[in-house]
């Protein structure tokens, strides 16, 4: 039996296999980008069997075409979408660029390929959109619905107290400490148990970090420890957030019950588990923190990922300008 037209050749897999499990063990990146990665190699893969094109023997000019037919404006999406038509953002082909050519870039160093066809494509620019924050005055009322809303369904029996304690403590944390939400559901029990003010966690690229929790977070973490046994009754799980049947609670699970509370709450802004991440950043920011102290506490890399909350941080530089400028101290006669 043949090989199918829309399927990557057996050859490709085990190569995409291989680079899978560099990124995995080696460079340690995440699910989520494991299996961004993944996608759009594989999509790469089936256009050269569907095409018959060599995957080692691939030119600029057929990277160029391959982009051009499947990645741009209203063009075809992969197998899994039946070729229905999709309008890829900069953004999202700046992505599959760099997978691509960081695939090419490993097939270079550990299988022998000879050039790079993707370092002759230039990434398309896109502006970056600026984080969703949520201002102190702003944080502190969705806090206020959350926390009476919850306590009132609550005790009309449509959910339970454990949920209701989980769901704030999981809005404070995220608040407090700047965790990715990953990071977040990631914690053992065991690491809170004792109720500390801080917490060392892995972060991204296995990197550790310590994170730090305010009087409020743990308070409403005791509240929801306190409650949390009545979600174990079906599973046992030494995960800190548990799902109401006692499993481990997911990212999706969370992003769920964020929109469902500002559904519910009538909250204007999108709430979303990096909302609270970001208003982390750019409150701290404004504040007069050390961009460098934030870029420890945040876990990022590189400092210029940091200095994207400084476009949001209006209000700390529209106080250095009035403080410090000559011209804006001047009071008009």
């Amino acid at each position: 039996m043949g090989q199918s037209a829309n399927q990557p050749l057996p050859e490709h897999l085990t190569l995409l296999k291989a680079y899978m499990d560099y990124l995995e063990c080696e460079r340690r990146l995440s699910v989520h980008t494991l299996r961004a990665y993944t996608k759009d190699i594989e999509e790469l893969l089936v256009y050269l069997s569907e095409n018959k094109l060599g995957l080692f023997s691939m030119t600029p000019k057929e990277l160029r075409a391959y982009f051009s037919k499947r990645i741009g404006s209203s063009l075809p999406m992969s197998m899994e979408c039946n070729k229905s038509k999709r309008n890829l953002s900069k953004r999202s082909q700046a992505r599959k660029l760099a997978s691509i050519r960081d695939f090419f870039r490993f097939l270079e160093r550990r299988k022998g390929m000879k050039g790079n066809p993707a370092m002759q494509l230039h990434s398309p620019r896109f502006q970056k959109p600026l984080p969703t924050v949520l201002g102190p005055g702003e944080i502190e009322d969705v806090f206020d619905r959350i926390s009476s809303e919850e306590s009132r369904l609550s005790q009309e029996g449509k959910i339970p107290e454990a949920l209701k304690a989980r769901n704030l403590a999981i809005c404070e944390m995220l608040y407090s400490s700047g965790m990715r939400i990953s990071e977040l559901l990631n914690l053992r029990l065991a690491d809170v148990q004792q109720l500390p003010d801080e917490v060392k966690i892995v972060g991204k690229g296995e990197k550790q970090r310590f994170v730090f929790f305010g009087l409020p977070s743990r308070k409403v973490l005791n509240d929801y420890l306190q409650k949390r046994a009545c979600l174990c009754s079906l599973r046992s799980s030494d995960r800190l957030f548990l799902n109401r049947n006692g499993g481990p609670l997911s990212d999706r699970g969370v992003r769920f019950i964020l929109k469902s509370l500002q559904r519910r709450l009538g909250i204007p802004k999108n709430i979303h588990p990096h909302s609270f991440r970001h208003s982390f950043a750019t409150d701290l920011l404004n504040e007069g923190a050390n961009i460098r102290a934030v870029q420890e506490l945040l876990g990022h890399s590189s400092l210029s990922t940091t200095q994207n909350y400084t476009h949001v941080s209006k209000n700390r530089l529209r106080n250095i300008y009035r403080q410090c400028h000559p011209h804006a101290k001047m009071k008009v006669q």
